[in-house]
């Protein structure tokens, strides 16, 4: 009695661990890059699955917004057709909205005020950086969310926040 008390309160902590997790996502329903930066991040739909999951990034370096990505993480971004109006992201935890960014060519010459992730193209290098603003942060306008603490205390959590 008391092992099956025990597991099941096992079970649950291991859920509630994948429900407050950072993860990028697509949106859902359609919207463009430029008109996810318009929208209150709270009120964002997630699509079903996430972009980059938490079990596809490796570490986070809060000083400098470095993502690096398992092999599949960085795949999936390096692989992605990405337009030059780029494509509108999520960054969330525990499947809550908490800032929009986008995914970002290096061959646009669109300018964009948020936050984005250039496409990499390196595919020996599995990091990517967490930008404001395009081409350069002097694009950026409003408030940086990079910093969020929901985000930094997710990845403290599960070890990956240096």
């Amino acid at each position: 009695m008391l092992l099956s008390i025990l597991l099941v309160a096992l079970s649950l902590s291991s859920c509630s661990s994948t429900n407050d997790q950072f993860a990028i996502y697509f949106p859902a329903g359609s919207i463009t890059a430029q008109e996810i930066l318009q929208v209150d991040p709270a009120s964002l739909k997630l699509s079903d699955t996430a972009l980059i999951t938490a079990d596809e990034i490796v570490s986070y370096e809060r000083n400098i917004h470095k993502l690096t990505l398992t092999d599949t993480g960085y795949q999936k971004l390096l692989l992605q057709k990405t337009p030059v109006q780029g494509i509108p992201l999520i960054a969330a935890v525990g499947k809550q909205p908490v800032y929009a960014l986008a995914l970002w060519t290096p061959l646009s010459s669109i300018s964009y005020e948020g936050v984005i992730i250039m496409q990499p193209f390196d595919p020996n290098d599995r990091s990517v950086y967490l930008l404001t603003g395009y081409p350069t942060e002097r694009f950026f306008n409003g408030t940086d969310p990079r910093s969020d603490i929901r985000i930094f205390e997710a990845l403290e959590k599960d070890g990956k926040l240096k």
